[in-house]
């Protein structure tokens, strides 16, 4: 059986996702648009993964 801390932390990612699904496909599909300019050279992805670990 898991801790409970752990089925805590858990749930708390499942809310994380439900709460950030809108503006992770919105950024999603700004990075495959191959005609997006961006000005700063680093990959397209950077803001996916910055949504992803901010808690």
């Amino acid at each position: 059986m898991a801790k409970k801390s752990a089925v805590n932390r858990n749930e708390a990612v499942k809310a994380l996702v439900k709460k950030f699904a809108e503006k992770r496909a919105a950024l999603k599909a700004i990075a495959n648009d191959e005609g997006f300019a961006r000005p700063d050279p680093r990959p397209r992805q950077v803001e996916l993964v910055r949504t992803i670990r901010c808690r």
